[in-house]
Parts: structure tokens; sequence; C-alpha cells
């Protein structure tokens, strides 16, 4: 792996970090580690059949069903998928509305692990 590639890939990596250090001591529930796992591994086959849709010019993923899985927690499956298989890496509004989803569900994830989330 390139050098650029690992360095793209450290957000994930610290973020698959964390989550495990949460589950581990019990600060979140099985079903949302569970959670991450799965839909991060299933953004990263719809990001594979995506690329492979694209180079066979079959019908695509759109753009803003991978925002979606993205943002609900498979943001870590989609920066490997980004990287490993090379795709959806050169379009810059793609690439900024990826970055948003990644915040967006950091910040949830943050806030739940946080005192605050009771608020609700």
């Amino acid at each position: 792996m390139r050098q650029g590639t690992l360095i793209r890939l450290f957000p994930a990596s610290i973020f698959m970090m964390i989550l495990i250090l949460a589950y581990v001591p019990g600060f979140i529930p099985r079903e949302l580690f569970l959670g991450y796992l799965g839909v991060s591994l299933f953004t990263y086959l719809a990001y594979a059949t995506d690329k492979h849709s694209s180079q066979r010019g079959g019908k695509r993923t759109q753009e803003s069903s991978l925002h979606l899985l993205s943002t609900i927690g498979g943001w870590p499956g989609a920066a490997f998928a980004q990287q490993i298989l090379r795709h959806k890496t050169k379009k810059p509004s793609f690439r900024v509305v990826y970055w948003l989803t990644v915040i967006a569900n950091v910040a949830i994830f943050a806030w739940y692990l946080s005192p605050y989330n009771n608020i609700l």
C-alpha cells in the first residue's frame, strides 16, 4: 500500500479502535458495535458492486445511497473501499459530501458516549 493510502485510512482505523475500546468495557451495547461492523461491511460491498458495475457499464449505485450508508455508520467501510478498490476517490463533490457524513456520524457517536446523551 502507498503511504497516502495509509494516511487516508488513519481516521477509519482510529475510529474502529475506539469502537472496540468502547465495546469491550461495555460503554456501548453489542448491537451498536455489531451494527457498525455490519454496516461498514455492507458499505464496502456496495462500493465493490458499484466499482464492478462501473467497469462493466452496468447499473450503478446512486451516490446518495453510498452517502446514506456512510451516515448511518458505514463510513469506515467506505474509507477502506475507496482506498483499496480505488473507487470514488477523484470526484471532489463526492469526497466533500463523504467527509460531511463522516463528521456527522462521528459527532453523533461522540454525543452517544458523552454524559449529555440523556437530554432527549
